[in-house]
């Protein structure tokens, strides 16, 4: 039998369809070196079992390229579980995060993610109106490349009285999507 040769954008297609079967996507990885670059891209793009992540820091720390194919990660209530901001520390290439947790969670991210571009943001907890508000502001213009970031919970009172103080500039971002289908767009001009 002779070997056939597939074009690499058709491997590329046919792995496409088998892009959330994890156990597929393994296999192929170790069938063929040629497979290994989409499979992995398929495998690594979004982690969302944050009851996993300690688990996978060791892997990161052993193979270190496959952090670059971790593009979005979800994120619950890090400061109760260390290996999340632990697993933050490997993420070189990360773009988007999807976190629920407390403002002061929120916080606690920045350091590890300077390259996000799109977070998707839960709130729990609004505590003092005007203390959380400034807080939040403060937070997201601590990302310096974030474009759009998606809230889904705010208190009533941001939409119908922002609060009104000096904030800092928010250069790159772009939109703001609420929950309810509410966009604002090009918030900086």
């Amino acid at each position: 039998m002779y070997p056939v040769h597939l074009p690499q954008e058709l491997l590329d297609r046919i792995l496409d369809y088998v892009h959330d079967d994890k156990q597929s996507l393994g296999l192929c990885a170790l069938a063929s070196s040629v497979l290994l670059p989409t499979a992995r891209y398929h495998r690594f793009h979004t982690i969302h079992d944050p009851f996993r992540y300690a688990q996978l820091v060791p892997i990161l720390t052993n193979s270190p390229d496959l952090a670059s194919f971790i593009k979005k990660v979800d994120l619950y209530w890090p400061s109760k579980r260390p290996a999340q901001l632990e697993l933050l520390r490997h993420l070189t290439a990360l773009s988007s995060i999807f976190l629920r947790g407390t403002i002061d969670e929120a916080l606690s991210i920045i350091p590890y993610a300077q390259g996000v571009r799109t977070l998707w943001l839960t709130i729990c907890g609004w505590g003092d109106y005007l203390r959380d508000c400034r807080i939040l502001i403060e937070t997201i213009s601590k990302f310096p490349s974030l474009e759009v970031i998606h809230l889904y919970t705010w208190p009533d009172k941001l939409l119908d009285s922002p609060p009104s103080h000096d904030y800092p500039p928010l250069p790159c971002l772009r939109k703001v999507h609420f929950l309810h289908g509410q966009f604002l767009d090009n918030v900086h001009k």
